[in-house]
């Protein structure tokens, strides 16, 4: 969408991404269109396509891009983040080498990776998202625009999951340089339904110049995602998807990624069970396995 044809320079202000189904790690299709054209304003649409089938469509809102009119910056009175320099790395969080582990560099100002509420954080992208391409200053941005849900949960990861399914963000100026700063508040209602938007005193999105870039907000589901327990019969106990090992052992590490099994027989040759991750129920809704 950034790089769609326009007849005048157009930069991107505002997206809106729509998961429709579960997006797998394996190659994907992508396809662009300009819905609507225009001098001043132009409304392109992105779909994201696995086998066939639509998984994610976002579209997207550009504006004209003018000379500088001196127009000031803002009142000038929200305090700037502290640097990534000052910050604190989270602690290590086993993801079988997902995004979140080894594509981005996180340092937090204030909260951390358990579920403490409000966030402060850092965030670097470490690697293209294309192959062979260098990131956008926009990309580099929208890599990290969905992790305020994550760095300010208000409950424990490894009994909740939390389900995203639409992303809205509005940026009113390109970042610069390749540090994010996101501060992050999460509200949830008893029912499980929630929101992940900005925290004051300052706006979501700051560079490493220390300026406001713009904000965002998603919507939240959050379910409860128990340890699932089969009997000697192999009846579930607790609906849901559940991983049955092969042979008896004993559970020497487990977390909401893996499970890794030392067999009874040979425990030096362990195994270990990666579980699947937002897989859609029967029900509509979305489980983690167990």
């Amino acid at each position: 969408m950034e790089a769609a044809p326009s007849v005048a320079p157009m930069r991107l202000v505002r997206w809106e991404v729509r998961l429709l189904r579960q997006v797998p790690v394996r190659p994907l299709r992508v396809t662009t269109e300009v819905v609507r054209d225009g001098r001043r304003v132009q409304l392109v649409a992105a779909a994201l396509h696995s086998d066939g089938a639509e998984v994610c469509r976002a579209t997207g809102l550009r504006i004209r891009v003018t000379e500088d009119l001196g127009l000031p910056a803002g009142d000038g009175t929200l305090p700037p983040p502290p640097g990534p320099e000052e910050g604190r790395t989270p602690e290590h969080i086993a993801r079988d080498g997902s995004f979140i582990e080894t594509a981005v560099e996180m340092r937090f100002i204030h909260g951390s990776m358990r579920p403490t509420g409000p966030a402060t954080v850092w965030a670097r992208l470490l690697c293209p998202i294309v192959e062979g391409e260098e990131p956008s200053p926009l990309t580099r941005l929208a890599a990290v625009a969905d992790f305020g849900n994550g760095v300010s949960a208000l409950v424990p990861w490894r009994e909740w999951l939390f389900i995203n399914p639409e992303l809205t963000v509005y940026v009113h100026r390109p970042p610069r340089g390749e540090w994010i700063c996101l501060d992050a508040r999460s509200e949830l209602n008893g029912s499980g339904v929630g929101v992940a938007h900005k925290a004051q005193p300052r706006p979501p999105f700051a560079d490493r110049v220390r300026r406001p870039l713009g904000l965002d907000a998603l919507s939240l589901e959050v379910v409860q995602g128990g340890v699932q327990v089969v009997d000697a019969d192999g009846d579930v106990t607790v609906a849901g998807a559940v991983v049955v090992a092969e042979e008896d052992g004993i559970v020497e590490y487990v977390d909401g990624f893996r499970i890794v099994i030392a067999p009874a027989k040979n425990p030096l040759e362990k195994k270990t069970y990666t579980l699947k991750k937002f897989m859609r129920s029967n029900a509509g809704t979305c489980i983690n396995q167990y």
